[in-house]
């Protein structure tokens, strides 16, 4: 599932139906579909009753169906507590996140909290049948007003919900913004006391995902006659880190805290946002967009897939952010695709068995799949950039020297007012600290060397291989990669909804009037076109046998102006450095083969049988 095409959704915008949804459901391997329902209800709902009217009226209810049917799974994240549970009602909004105070503050009532948890359950997994994954949260030290002990509480609460609607349902978390963070929002953490309780939870190595497991643990739920509460799965988020070392090291300690809580092993991990930069301004300029993102998730895959992660969520399917701020997203906010699109489109090809691969470069990374019909060969070419490397180095410093940590958090009181560390922790410390600086240094060098590009050297061993015709796919600055014609697309695009606006009005009034309505309501109808309810409003005063044909009329304008818009887009997705790229080329008899490359590159080689 790791390798299935799947992303988030925050906000749901025509364009995802009319335009993202059916390249969705196009792949050939679906994996998991995240989606915010704390911004597409629980914000928005007054009461329990509204709360049932908006999820039946869920306007991706048809396609998380789809989705499922077609393979996929969907995880829905419970990251909004509505006003009415609120312990506080402010509808006041933060600066940073833009989030209402009620929306993020733990529950006065955590019963009725549990209530509402059921209700979501009993739609999506009952009505539904979904079987969905529900996320306890949403990166609770950015996003949870509350403590530690009340972000606990609270999973207990959903826990109880969720499995009251479905004994079955999948529950999980605690979706942490960084790996090590260590409490949520709401903790205490101006005072001296608690710089040095935090302190002590490095010292005890207790960071937040490991507090979350542990209370999970020894927290018997006697309603529901379990032992302990369930941790069906297990995540977090990864944002602009290496993933060529962030997974191998996070991965296992992630395994290690999971198995010391009395959790298997094998329980389900799934990263359930990852990505370059998470919000602008960028700190290396506009990489998600580019060549340098569709490597980033082809090397990102392959490292998760490698480190054992289960399951992956893209952040995000479309934009989420203001058109041509937001970056980040395989869509732009017009239904573009982008260069990180077609590296998932490419990974979603991969079938079969796995065959081992070996690679003597290690920001070379590759993978490979034999089936009845071809053999799959994958490779991207990705060195980290230094803000990556700057942002896993501490990362991996705290997993790799757990000792050294444990040493200084546990002299943080006699540290307070001095300068520097004494020895033999300042010496230690010195050669941890050269270590990763050389990390830095052989990755700004491979950088240099790599700038006018590389040559890749391809060896099959234990494969009878014939010269032939092999399929190439290619991603790099040139190819299979939009974005310098983006401004130009968009600009056509608008172009092609501007005159569709002009001319399509006086088609619906002409196609009314030939139906027989009289020209004075068909110009009302068209003075009313973009308000749904003017709209539903004038057709409600009209006697009943002309309804139905201004009905017809709209459906027809309707898809007819979509048909234009749509043509516009395949025009666009069909330019050169729109497509995806592919080229047959001669696999030499010897079976080696040398291609030159970008630094930022991704390939998948396709060979027939």
């Amino acid at each position: 599932m790791v390798l299935g095409y799947g992303g988030n959704i925050w906000w749901i915008t025509r364009e995802f139906e009319e335009r993202v949804a059916p390249r969705i459901l196009g792949m050939d391997r679906l994996g998991l579909t995240r989606i915010s329902l704390g911004d597409q209800i629980l914000a928005h709902a007054t009461s329990m009753e509204d709360l049932r009217r908006r999820l039946e009226n869920h306007p991706l209810n048809d396609f998380l169906r789809r989705y499922a049917k077609a393979g996929g799974k969907v995880l829905f994240i419970l990251d909004g507590v509505p006003v009415w549970v609120s312990s506080n009602k402010s509808t006041k909004k933060l600066p940073s996140p833009d989030q209402n105070i009620f929306r993020m503050s733990p529950p006065a009532d955590f019963e009725e909290w549990s209530r509402v948890v059921e209700t979501i359950v009993r739609h999506f997994n009952g009505k539904l049948g979904l079987n969905a994954y529900y996320e306890s949260w949403n990166e609770p030290s950015w996003y949870y007003l509350g403590t530690t002990e009340q972000y606990h509480k609270q999973y207990y609460y959903s826990v109880l919900g969720a499995r009251r609607a479905d004994p079955r349902a999948l529950i999980g978390g605690p979706a942490a913004s960084e790996i090590l963070s260590y409490g949520t929002r709401g903790d205490p953490q101006a005072t001296q006391t608690e710089k040095l309780r935090v302190a002590r939870r490095f010292h005890d190595q207790g960071y937040a995902f490991m507090q979350f497991l542990q209370y999970a643990s020894r927290t018997p739920v006697p309603e529901l006659g379990l032992k302990r509460l369930p941790v069906d799965f297990f995540s977090w988020h990864a944002y602009y880190v290496d993933p060529t070392a962030y997974y191998r090291h996070v991965v296992p300690a992630i395994r290690s805290a999971l198995a010391q809580a009395g959790y298997s092993r094998d329980t389900t991990l799934i990263n359930t946002e990852w990505n370059l930069a998470p919000e602008p301004p960028y700190p290396e300029g506009n990489l998600n967009a580019t060549q340098v993102g569709a490597a980033f998730v082809a090397t990102s895959l392959l490292a998760m897939h490698e480190a054992r992660v289960d399951g992956q969520i893209f952040q995000a399917y479309v934009d989420p952010g203001e058109p041509g701020v937001y970056l980040g997203g395989m869509f732009t906010q017009t239904g573009i695709p982008r260069a990180n699109f077609h590296a998932f489109r490419l990974f979603s090809r991969l079938n079969g068995l796995q065959v081992r691969t070996r690679t003597s470069d290690p920001w070379v990374s590759s993978v490979a799949f034999r089936d009845d019909a071809n053999t799959y060969l994958m490779v991207a070419t990705f060195v980290p950039t230094p803000k990556m490397i700057a942002n896993t180095i501490p990362i991996q410093s705290a997993l790799e020297n757990e000792k050294f940590t444990r040493s200084v958090a546990g002299a943080a009181a006699q540290l307070v007012g001095k300068k520097g560390l004494p020895e033999p922790l300042a010496s230690k410390a010195r050669e941890i600290g050269e270590h990763y600086q050389k990390i830095a240094v052989d990755a700004t060098r491979k950088a240099a060397s790599w700038k006018n590009g590389l040559t890749l050297e391809i060896s099959l061993a234990g494969m009878r291989t014939a010269p032939g015709k092999v399929a190439h796919y290619l991603i790099d600055s040139t190819h299979s990669n939009i974005y310098r014609d983006i401004p130009r697309a968009e600009k056509q695009l608008a172009d092609r909804l501007g005159r569709i606006k002009r001319e399509y009005p006086g088609k619906f009034v002409s196609r009314l009037q030939s139906a027989g309505i009289p020209r004075e309501t068909a110009e009302r109808l068209r003075s009313s076109l973009g308000n749904e309810k003017s709209v539903a409003g004038v057709i409600l005063g009209m006697p009943a046998d002309k309804r139905e044909a201004v009905a017809g009329a709209a459906k027809e304008t309707a898809d007819e102006a979509r048909d234009r818009f749509g043509e516009a887009m395949r025009e666009i997705e069909n330019w050169p450095s729109a497509r995806l790229h592919e080229e047959q080329i001669s696999w030499p008899a010897s079976g080696n083969l040398k291609i030159t490359s970008e630094p930022y590159s991704v390939h998948l080689f396709v060979f027939p049988k």
